[in-house]
């Protein structure tokens, strides 16, 4: 079979969200948020998870999201939101239609998308992305809140709420698409490749900058020193930097003990957490927790 190419994202992601912003208005579309139960924050093997929620739209074929509470498939057509902090690892599950999905979420203030296609190992491979910073765009993740909260806790929430809600969140992230502004673009591909490694693995001890190598297929040495002139930070030092913020949200938003804060940010040791924790806040973890009640 011929591999497949889709067109780049900037041709068609606007019409798409349009679509999905009239299947919602018109109570068609076809939304589906798993329940993480009792797993937040944890993860096994190379599952991940984020501090914000994350979005997938199946294009064509069908993903298969491993998770703790079991296998989850996305069929073609099909919202599958993930909410924060539940762990996730994405397969492609070969049929016979082309694998292609389309990827939304927010870091901080920056929404990105992207899109993929399957890659030799059933993983998804990205092909090109887009970001935008707006004025506020974090306040499009509230309707991301409310739609995990309606879903997951009032069980007898209407169905046409929900699709109001999504309607209100697809035309948000068109007039963002239209208008905000594109963040500073850094041209070294492997260097792009190597932060999203960074954000999807910061709860895996094993992240370093000979696992990020290896997967680059570059030495380490090499991979420091573009990263070092493409961002002006260590790879190290960006490693740490991204952990201990993600730590510092996990003290402020949940009621995690040190060690389990420190595990989730990919930190066996407690006390070696705890160091560097204290190197980049400038505090203790237990400090800035109650600092921060």
């Amino acid at each position: 079979m011929a591999e497949f190419h889709p067109e780049p994202l900037e041709t068609f992601i606007y019409d798409l969200c349009q679509d999905l912003s009239d299947r919602a208005r018109t109570g068609t579309l076809k939304l589906i948020v798993p329940n993480p139960k009792d797993c937040l924050y944890r993860s096994e093997g190379m599952q991940h998870f984020h501090l914000h929620h994350e979005l997938f739209y199946q294009i064509s074929g069908c993903s298969v999201m491993q998770t703790l509470v079991g296998d989850l498939p996305i069929h073609e057509g099909e919202c599958f939101l993930i909410c924060r902090g539940f762990a996730h690892w994405e397969k492609c599950k070969p049929t016979r239609k082309p694998f292609h999905n389309v990827v939304t979420c927010f870091h901080g203030e920056t929404l990105t998308l992207h899109h993929a296609i399957a890659n030799g190992n059933n993983h998804p491979r990205i092909l090109d992305s887009m970001r935008r910073l707006g004025s506020r765009p974090g306040y499009l993740q509230h309707y991301l809140d409310d739609l995990v909260y309606l879903h997951l806790e009032q069980k007898g929430a209407k169905t046409s709420v929900i699709q109001a809600l999504f309607h209100v969140f697809a035309e948000g992230l068109l007039e963002l698409l239209r208008t905000g502004r594109q963040p500073d673009y850094i041209d070294n591909h492997k260097v792009r490749l190597c932060q999203r490694l960074v954000m999807e693995h910061l709860a895996l001890p094993e992240l370093s900058v000979k696992w990020l190598a290896e997967r680059l297929q570059c030495t380490a040495d090499y991979l420091s020193h573009v990263f070092k002139t493409s961002t002006r930070h260590s790879l190290i030092d960006y490693i740490h930097i991204n952990r201990i913020d993600q730590a510092k949200k996990l003290l402020m938003e949940t009621s995690l003990n040190i060690g389990e804060v420190g595990r989730a940010c990919g930190y066996r040791d407690a006390a070696y957490f705890s160091r560097v924790f204290q190197q980049y806040a400038e505090r203790s973890p237990r400090q800035f927790r109650k600092s921060s009640n």
